[in-house]
């Protein structure tokens, strides 16, 4: 059995630490990084490994929810950007509410679940009402 390694997959994790550490959000820490994986099986055999997780914008010092792909069946695959949430969280202290599930639903098909992270309106400002 050939053994498959796959590259890490980047998040900004350092850039979301110091900024969380030098701004004393420290409550932030333990919800950030990969949420949810799972392995879509498609036509001819491929493979594909989809990856939900919190992304940190180092230019903007926010965050957004992003899901990744990465094609087991081909060698020197490389991570790619599938989906990103908008608008970039700012007030993320305690990051709850994210959501990030996945599902698989027939061929090739992927839901994702995604929270209000309390800017349900009553928190913070509303940004579910008038986004669909």
């Amino acid at each position: 059995m050939e053994q498959l390694i796959i590259p890490k997959l980047t998040l900004n994790e350092e850039p979301f630490s110091l900024f969380t550490l030098t701004n004393n959000i420290t409550s932030a820490a333990a919800a950030f990084g990969v949420k949810d994986a799972v392995l879509v099986k498609g036509a001819n055999f491929s493979e594909t490994l989809v990856v939900s997780g919190t992304y940190f914008d180092k230019n903007k010092n926010c965050i957004i929810l992003k899901v990744f792909a990465y094609d087991l069946t081909k060698s020197g695959s490389e991570w790619r950007s599938i989906y990103q949430s908008k608008p970039c969280i700012d007030q993320f202290d305690g990051m709850p509410s994210w959501g990030a599930g996945l599902a698989i639903a027939g061929d090739r098909k992927v839901f994702l679940t995604v929270g209000d992270v309390l800017h349900d309106g009553v928190n913070n400002r509303d940004l579910i009402r008038g986004q669909l």
